[in-house]
């Protein structure tokens, strides 16, 4: 097998996407996946990736986007996370805890469905005026 090399902050600011998404990987489980531009010619983003086994099952969770997520912050997260998964803890199952145990997507989507509903009922009270 071919020894992955290390990644640091000059070959992350290097990588420029490509017409479909690609990753490179740091070793042992971590890598960036660098994505496609969009629509209109920008830049997207570049995103960690952690990959750890738990019960023998493969799982891959997001550390974050680059460069609010350090090379550094991106290893540790993932020794964090891997530590976890040889203790037999559920990752997914933490992080929901962290969060409340809930989708944090949930009161959103509620709020907009409320507004939509409201807005939809009254059509003809509103106005636009310059």
């Amino acid at each position: 097998m071919a020894e992955t090399k290390k990644l640091n902050k000059r070959t992350i600011e290097a990588l420029k996407p490509k017409d479909r998404l690609y990753s490179v990987a740091d070793g042992e489980g971590i890598r960036i996946r660098v994505y496609p531009k969009d629509a209109n010619g920008r830049e997207r983003s570049k995103r960690w990736e952690s990959k750890v086994y738990l019960n023998g099952r493969e799982i891959s969770l997001a550390l974050g986007t680059w460069p609010g997520v350090t090379l550094d912050m991106a290893r540790e997260l993932h020794a964090q996370y891997r530590a976890e998964a040889e203790a037999g803890r559920d990752l997914r199952e933490l992080r929901k805890r962290a969060r409340g145990g809930a989708d944090l997507r949930a009161p959103l989507l509620g709020l907009v469905r409320l507004s939509f509903d409201y807005f939809s009922t009254r059509k003809g009270c509103f106005s636009i005026t310059s």
